[in-house]
């Protein structure tokens, strides 16, 4: 019986160590910042059916940070502000924007990830609940879709897709 020599083991290792990280899944990275495509996006409609009609006058960048556990959307809005909303990918995240608090869960669906939510928004006679699911992909092109479906206190259901084109670097 001959033994192996610490050469063919170092390499066998490599080879090991290769296969291994070839085998693990990877998610896409939405890191980076992104103009809307008024064009390609289709508005909310309720019912069961999408109908393209003119996006609504969105501002035009959102500014996308991910890291290993979480992702962060940052987008300006009408008055000047600007809201940021956090999404991990395990367990509960909870946002704050004006009167509204976000309460979601993300997980990853094969190369999408998909986030399930509740919204609840403070009004001056009560109080507005709904649920919100995202699913969102990078598509064959590189452009960022957002299907987007909300349920506002019994209305129904409104689907929203934004398409989003990466920003080029200058």
């Amino acid at each position: 019986m001959t033994s192996a020599t610490p050469a063919a083991l170092t390499t066998l290792t490599i080879v090991a160590a290769a296969a291994i990280l070839a085998a693990v899944p990877t998610t896409p990275d939405f890191s980076g910042v992104w103009i809307v495509d008024r064009d390609k996006t289709i508005a909310a409609m309720p019912g069961p059916h999408l109908t393209p009609a003119p996006a609504p006058a969105v501002p035009p960048d959102w500014i996308v940070t991910q890291s290993a556990t979480a992702l962060s959307i940052q987008r300006p809005l009408a008055d000047g502000s600007h809201q940021t909303l956090t999404y991990t990918f395990a367990g509960e995240s909870i946002n704050h924007s004006g009167p509204m608090e976000l309460r979601t869960r993300s997980r990853w669906d094969g190369d999408a990830l998909v986030t399930d939510g509740k919204t609840t928004i403070t009004v001056n006679d009560g109080i507005i609940t709904g649920t919100i699911r995202e699913r969102r992909w990078l598509a064959a092109d590189g452009s960022m879709h957002v299907e987007s479906t909300r349920v506002t206190s019994g209305s129904p259901p409104a689907t929203t897709i934004t398409v989003l084109v990466r920003k080029a670097r200058s």
